[in-house]
């Protein structure tokens, strides 16, 4: 799950990474239209890059590993168009390494802020996320997508992800 708070507004398209998978090494992210353009450097697993601004059209997304500079896997035909800023996240094992894309709303908005849920581990099952308490109203039920929509929650919501009862460890 990325939880973020909203931030000013950019000025140019913007790209920044989050690394989610598991069994994945400190990875190097490049970017490449006409040239490579490195995002970020020793991104390690459960951390997210800063912003970086990038040139408008359509490129190839690059993850490698720092130690050696192997790689790790490409998301092709990656589109940047008009001022939209983007998150890229790395996500499954590493041997079966898949990118998720989301647009992303950095508009300021001091009473909110903008909550994205991201299902990234390989082998959790469908889940609820709920509000406010465990038995608050549902937002998302059965959710099995790698990514689902933005919700705007109010100022004092608390979000709850709300796991099926086998995945509840037991208390001993």
């Amino acid at each position: 799950m990325a939880c973020v708070g909203r931030q000013q507004p950019a000025r140019d398209r913007s790209v920044r990474a989050i690394h989610l998978s598991p069994d994945a090494p400190e990875v190097d992210v490049e970017y490449e239209v006409i040239e490579v353009q490195k995002i970020v450097d020793g991104l390690a697993y459960k951390d997210a890059s800063s912003y970086t601004e990038v040139s408008t059209g359509t490129s190839k997304v690059v993850l490698k590993r720092s130690s050696d500079g192997a790689m790790l896997g490409t998301y092709e035909d990656f589109i940047f168009a008009g001022d939209i800023d983007h998150t890229v996240y790395a996500v499954n094992f590493a041997s079966n390494i898949e990118f998720i894309d989301s647009k992303d709303d950095r508009s300021e908005d001091v009473d909110n802020a903008l909550v994205r849920f991201v299902r990234a581990s390989p082998d959790a099952p469908k889940v609820d996320i709920k509000t406010n308490t465990p038995d608050g109203s549902v937002v998302f039920s059965g959710a099995a997508s790698k990514i689902l929509p933005t919700i705007l929650p109010s100022p004092r919501a608390t979000i709850f992800l709300w796991l099926p009862h086998p995945m509840i460890p037991k208390m001993q």
